[in-house]
């Protein structure tokens, strides 16, 4: 059965909360909007680079803070004014629950499992945010106070992910199995998720296949941890992994999940973006083979974000909130594939200034109620977008249709360029629509456009809601028996050079 797979992010409530809504009551209710939803899993993250509860052996997002002290403290002094004042904002919510007496992962925990909901945690096996600010407070003294333990290894520091932790080194090990340790004793749950896509480096440069087997046996001993654990509590407990979006750009990394999935040290599989984009062509049937046997689910990795390519600065677009007909289109394509869940990531409940407005709320599940499954998408508008794959391996070519150049032909002829497009189950009624987005926002008078060799009728310029390019793209109508379920080919002949920046497949019923 299909379904949605939630993350909830560990500043998720005291993000989006205010200082009244720091009670029980309202952990409760922020649960609660899941239930009667096609969520199945609901899975809480419980930390970055310090943990979000009182732990015995990491640091603690309230480490250093003082409650009694305003935004001009030394934990909080190396920010700005602005960031200095939200993140003393979060803290001081934080702190105000642990002033109360309320935990705040056992609450959501029980809460989900009263509502039906199967009741996760995730641990983010590398947090990575600011690392190019080495005062940032979000960082443990660990990470700060030891760059012998990151895994640039013997050269200099490059990026900022040069600063990810190195596994392969016993000290890092050592300290990320001691909170996986602490959360299988403390916390009662159904699965336990460890993601290795926040974020995906955990290896010095060159040593990502030499080094693998230091995450294999990371992976083993949490399975024999949960497996002492299911002895005791009388019931089967389930751990999942978040990977990146290829099993050759895992493997690249040093994460060969389908191994694990083949040893049985795994019961869900999540291959997903890191952050820019959803990327609409993931290879979820070609994972779904992979796994074929083993009793594995495949969840499909969604980010709040899209984006057509990482080239943004020079004729291209930012990455931009997902809207309900993206995610809908990206639901659908990946569904139609074989994916048993989709997975969300960075989707809260209220409108955040960096994510943009909520897809769902209290009241209205919104996206909740439709995407688990491809009868509920049926006859709902949908946008399915060419866009990118982020994460790669050292030294994996980039995997990136757009910006599509066509050049200047030869003296009369035309120039062809092909994008492939995944659009998930054809619709029955209604109408489809091309959009093409080009880098000098007009198209060439003589360019035509082809779905599987039908051609479109041109509509000229036809604005689309965000996300969108930077200027309004171009459209063409095309009968909806021209697309294929699934995998379509969009020609383009164009007798005179241009661009293209943006591009998607609409359906409207």
């Amino acid at each position: 059965m299909s379904g949605i797979s939630l993350n909830f992010d560990n500043t998720h409530f005291v993000h989006t909360r205010g200082m009244e809504e720091m009670t029980e009551e309202a952990l409760r209710a922020s649960v609660d909007l899941y239930a009667g939803t096609q969520v199945r899993e609901i899975i809480f993250c419980v930390n970055a680079q310090r943990a979000s509860f009182d732990s015995a052996v990491w640091e603690s997002w309230l480490s250093g803070f003082d409650a009694k002290a305003g935004p001009e403290q030394p934990l909080l002094a190396p920010l700005d004014a602005k960031a200095r004042e939200a993140l003393h904002s979060r803290l001081m919510k934080a702190a105000a629950l642990r002033e109360k007496g309320i935990d705040l992962f056992a609450c959501l925990l029980a809460r989900a499992r009263e509502k039906g909901l199967s009741a996760w945690l995730s641990m983010r096996m590398n947090d990575m945010h600011f690392s190019n600010r080495l005062d940032h407070p979000s960082h443990s003294t660990l990470w700060r106070t030891r760059p012998d333990l990151w895994r640039a290894g013997g050269r200099p520091v490059a990026t900022g992910l040069d600063r990810a932790f190195d596994y392969a080194q016993p000290e890092v090990f050592d300290h990320h199995f001691a909170l996986v340790r602490e959360i299988a004793e403390r916390f009662d749950f159904d699965g336990l998720e460890l993601d290795w896509s926040r974020h995906f480096h955990f290896l010095r440069p060159g040593h990502e296949l030499t080094d693998a087997p230091v995450l294999t046996r990371f992976v083993r001993q949490t399975r024999e941890l949960l497996r002492d654990k299911e002895r005791r509590a009388g019931r089967a407990l389930r751990l999942g992994v978040r990977v990146p979006e290829t099993p050759r750009t895992a493997c690249g990394l040093g994460m060969d999940a389908v191994r694990w999935a083949r040893e049985g040290l795994v019961d869900m599989i999540v291959p997903t973006p890191q952050w820019y984009s959803t990327d609409f062509n993931m290879p979820v049937a070609e994972w779904k083979e992979w796994l074929d046997g083993t009793g594995v689910l495949l969840g499909a990795g969604f980010e709040r974000a899209v984006q057509p390519h990482l080239h943004w600065p020079h004729g291209g677009i930012r990455e931009q909130p997902a809207s309900a007909e993206v995610v809908r289109g990206a639901a659908a394509t990946f569904l139609q594939q074989g994916a048993d869940r989709v997975y969300l990531f960075n989707y809260f409940d209220r409108e955040t200034s960096q994510l943009g407005g909520a897809l769902y709320s209290a009241g209205d599940p919104g996206i909740l109620a439709e995407i688990g499954d491809l009868d509920t998408l049926a006859g709902k508008p949908r946008r399915h977008l060419v866009t990118h794959q982020d994460v790669l391996a050292p030294g994996e070519p980039p995997n990136s249709v757009l910006p599509l150049t066509i050049e200047a032909p030869a003296p009369g002829g035309a120039r062809l360029a092909q994008v492939r497009l995944m659009t998930g189950p054809r619709p029955t009624q209604g109408r489809a629509t091309i959009f093409l987005g080009f880098k000098d926002a007009a198209p060439p008078q003589d360019i035509a456009v082809y779905v599987n060799g039908r051609q479109g009728q041109p509509l000229g310029e036809q604005p689309v809601p965000p996300p969108a390019p930077a200027a309004p793209p171009h459209a063409w109508a095309l009968p909806l028996d021209a697309f294929h379920d699934g995998y379509n080919l969009l020609e383009i002949l164009s007798g005179s050079p241009c661009a293209i920046v943006w591009v998607e497949a609409r359906f409207d019923p």
